[in-house]
């Protein structure tokens, strides 16, 4: 429990088919890799439940929210992984951010910005992918990955006329632990130089979270597709 102080379609050129195989390596190589992004997110809709003590629940079961990647603060991603053979355990933060778009009368503000902070702790494995585009065979290794983790949200809300103080929680900052969250992507790793590269990834991630308003609550559960390039580093590398 978490408490607060005071939260058709169109005809296709190509027939694409997509296959993951694994195998380990026969030689082990392991890796120590830093990673830093930007990106961008598409958020589906959500389901928002205010509670304020006095007033009747305010549920909002189509919530749209936008995003805002390329407004400071930005969009980041930043990643560290070691890799051993082809299985990869990892350390991932994310810096999202929210913006209620569709507000009914009674919501004058309500963002998490600043932002929707999640940390992932990720297991990933590297397969072997396929496309079948026009009758011609393209292979490459793609890298799949699977996460659990926390948010810590910065919630500024304006409901019914109240405006939420932000006192913050956790560690005397503003931000509040607020629920779980879980990390689905798929990704590819494109080698510039010897120990270089350049990802790219498409990622879907879920959470559901409790924050504080003014007189009480607000439970979220949000989840966007987030698109995500930039370059990344193997600091270790050894057999």
């Amino acid at each position: 429990m978490i408490s607060y102080k005071s939260s058709y379609p169109l005809r296709l050129p190509a027939i694409i088919i997509f296959v993951l195989i694994f195998s380990d390596h026969s030689q082990c190589q392991v890796k120590w890799t830093f990673e830093f992004s930007g990106g961008t997110a598409l958020n589906l809709p959500s389901d928002i439940k205010i509670h304020q003590t006095g007033f009747e629940i305010l549920h909002l079961k189509k919530a749209k929210f936008y995003s805002e990647p390329f407004t400071l603060p930005p969009y980041w991603d930043w990643r560290i992984s070691y890799t051993k053979g082809k299985k990869l355990f990892e350390l991932e933060a994310i810096h999202h951010k929210l913006y209620l778009k569709n507000m009914p009368s009674e919501i004058k503000r309500f963002s998490i910005s600043h932002g929707f902070n999640m940390f992932f702790i990720n297991y990933g494995r590297v397969g072997e992918a396929s496309l079948l585009i026009n009758e011609k065979v393209f292979k490459s290794n793609v890298i799949y990955r699977f996460g659990l983790g926390v948010v810590f949200a910065h919630p500024e809300t304006e409901i019914r006329g109240f405006s939420f103080e932000d006192k913050g929680e956790f560690l005397n900052t503003n931000y509040y632990l607020s629920g779980p969250a879980i990390n689905l992507g798929i990704g590819k790793r494109w080698y510039v130089l010897k120990r270089l590269f350049f990802n790219t990834e498409i990622k879907i991630t879920s959470a559901y979270v409790k924050i504080p308003v003014t007189l009480g609550y607000a439970k979220v559960f949000t989840s966007s597709f987030q698109f995500v390039a930039g370059l990344g580093f193997d600091f270790i590398s050894k057999k």
